[in-house]
């Protein structure tokens, strides 16, 4: 079964938002994106729609370089990592 989603109230909510081109909308709700693909469209050009679920990624992804950036400083495993990598970075320049 396909999964359909049928936005209520969107007149509403787009009424009260009120969005411009240009704009910068954050919707904490996209879900099934029925509210999110009409204001995506009211705000371009040049406005930005982002979803709760794209903050989410980014700070995941930004937790994941931390960790990472600290493996390869603060461990022998992570240094010696490191250190073939620029052997080998060397090696090919």
């Amino acid at each position: 079964m396909e999964y359909r989603h049928t936005p209520v109230l969107l007149a509403e909510v787009t009424q009260q938002l009120s969005p411009q081109p240009g704009s910068i909308i954050v919707d904490c709700t996209l879900g099934g994106a029925g509210h999110a693909k009409r204001l995506q469209d009211l705000v371009a050009p040049g406005g930005i729609l982002v979803g709760m679920e794209d903050v989410i990624a980014a700070l995941i992804s930004a937790i994941l370089v931390a960790a990472l950036a600290l493996f390869f400083q603060k461990t022998g495993t992570g240094r010696a990592l490191r250190a073939v990598a620029d052997d080998l970075t060397d090696a090919l320049t």
